[in-house]
């Protein structure tokens, strides 16, 4: 099967991969002795791309919006403890965000939660709650709305949780980097090589051809 689909038998077919092998461990050890990765430069790079192990923290809310009409109700039964996230999955609500009126609210440089509605007495309530807390209703033209603030999301991540994987970023970019500037040094020499072969077989066949003693010269 070889032979008919490559052309090489067994022998040459295992020579082959032998070579490709000890070719592929020649350049990862190239690679693990050219390349270096410092702790300095881990804590460079998540310093430099701070904003992505520390994002702000995230807010998550509940609310229920209903009309005049369903508000009575709604106070009834979360007054009578009925749990939030119950009151909120029901067909009354008709908040429109999130799914049974789950929204989460970034916070913004100054510390509080980017508050984007327009009613002040809402995003008052929003400001005011801590997380497990609830309040409401505030009037919302001819609406009532309730708000929870279910729990704050904080996805910072410290240095020593990451240092691993931004080491292995660094290092795959630079070993790319220098893997190819290696491809092309033995290309360029493997070229070379090739160019003074064929030159130097030019040589001798000319010489043959037409040096000294040989036939047809004049």
């Amino acid at each position: 099967t070889l032979r008919e689909e490559r052309g090489r038998t067994p022998t040459e077919h295992t020579a082959r991969q032998e070579a490709t092998f000890l070719v592929g461990q020649t350049i990862q050890r190239e690679i693990r002795n050219r390349v270096q990765v410092s702790w300095r430069d881990v804590k460079q790079r998540y310093e430099r791309d701070i904003d992505r192990y520390q994002p702000p923290p995230t807010a998550v809310f509940r609310f229920i919006r209903v009309r005049e009409g369903d508000a009575p109700a709604v106070a009834e039964s979360l007054a009578t403890g009925t749990p939030f996230e119950e009151v909120a999955a029901g067909d009354s609500n008709r908040f429109e965000s999130g799914e049974d009126g789950a929204v989460s609210l970034p916070f913004g440089d100054d510390g509080g939660i980017t508050s984007p509605y327009a009613s002040a007495e809402l995003n008052e309530l929003i400001a005011s709650l801590r997380p497990g807390e609830w309040g409401g209703p505030v009037q919302v033209g001819s609406s009532r709305f309730w708000a929870m603030l279910e729990r704050i999301e904080d996805r910072s991540t410290d240095l020593y949780d990451v240092q691993r994987e931004i080491w292995d970023e660094i290092y795959q970019a630079r070993a790319g980097e220098y893997r190819e500037r290696y491809y092309a040094e033995l290309t360029e020499g493997a070229i070379e090589a090739a160019m003074q072969r064929t030159a130097f077989q030019l040589f001798i066949e000319a010489s043959a051809r037409y040096g000294p003693g040989a036939r047809g010269t004049r």
